[in-house]
């Protein structure tokens, strides 16, 4: 029995030194033997595999701005399921004169 994805979402989105996405997913069940999922990305009008993970999240850097639409598949000894739902996710270049703080609490 081939496997069937679990729904995907966005878990973050964030900016470095350019922008990157994570996505993450639900754990196909033990019993379907899903041994690596495979992230698309849609390139125009192609579903591009970008990599393939044994893990339920990844992380995507040097986007470039604008709209970016991926999708899961999971895959098992009988073959590749079909994709997930789609997201979309939406980096932006970060203004020029955006500043990066970073505060450190230490509770006592």
């Amino acid at each position: 029995m081939k496997a069937i994805i679990a729904s995907l979402a966005i878990f973050t989105i964030s900016w470095a030194n350019a922008a990157s996405v994570s996505l993450t997913w639900d754990a196909n069940p033990p019993e379907q033997g899903v041994t690596f999922y495979s992230v698309y990305e849609l390139i125009g009008t192609t579903w591009t595999k970008l990599q393939s993970t044994p893990e339920t999240t990844v992380a995507l850097q040097d986007l470039a701005p604008g709209p970016h639409r991926y999708a899961v598949t999971a895959s098992n000894a009988t073959g590749e399921s079909g994709r997930s739902n789609e997201v979309t996710a939406t980096p932006a270049t970060p203004p020029a004169n955006l500043r990066v703080i970073t505060i450190t609490l230490t509770v006592q």
